[in-house]
């Protein structure tokens, strides 16, 4: 059977996903949890690539690019990538400006960005959130070890809240990850609304 191509947002796995209320008060609740941690522990919790990782595991838990192994994958092998190219150009200790590059500067940028495609794909994980992550960490704005950890356990709270959620709604999301988890064209008709 050929899956049919979405034609707008509201045909992207609309089978599967969860209602729009829930999305937006869970995703809010999150990121306000994960502030109040930030400003306790002076460490970067709330940086941009967590934003598309919030809304992918509250609104489609049963997503393949919801899959905590996916998730967490994704998000190491992004900080992996664009921690080689810092280091790959010297740039571990230079400071960030992103609107006027450099050479080095876009030379590690385009490094990370070759880095984390080649990764996704040849480990087949699928979390486009992460190709941000290694782009924050090549630009410079994500650029110690300590800063690195501290988003891997944002990564962390944020599945395991989803993991909390998905059993209170009796969501079957995997624990680490699915073989036959659906990809967004491919999902069949459901709803978790009621639950």
């Amino acid at each position: 059977m050929r899956p049919r191509i979405p034609q707008n947002i509201e045909d992207i796995s609309t089978q599967l996903r969860s209602p729009a209320v829930f999305v937006v008060v869970t995703g809010t609740l999150m990121v306000l949890v994960l502030g109040v941690l930030a400003t306790l522990v002076k460490k970067p919790l709330v940086v941009p690539p967590i934003g598309p990782t919030i809304f992918i595991l509250f609104a489609f838990p049963l997503a393949q690019e919801a899959q905590p192994r996916n998730v967490f994958c994704g998000h190491g092998l992004a900080i992996a990538s664009g921690a080689a190219a810092l280091l790959a150009f010297g740039l571990l200790d230079a400071s960030p400006d992103i609107s006027d590059l450099g050479t080095d500067r876009l030379f590690a940028v385009t490094l990370a960005m070759a880095l984390i495609l080649i990764s996704l794909t040849a480990f087949r994980v699928l979390h486009i959130p992460a190709v941000a992550t290694a782009l924050l960490i090549s630009l410079g704005l994500l650029r110690k070890p300590e800063d690195w950890l501290a988003l891997m356990i944002a990564v962390l709270i944020v599945v395991a809240v989803a993991q909390v959620l998905a059993r209170l709604r009796k969501v079957p999301m995997p624990l680490w990850s699915r073989a036959d988890a659906p990809r967004a064209a491919e999902l069949e008709e459901r709803d978790f609304g009621d639950r």
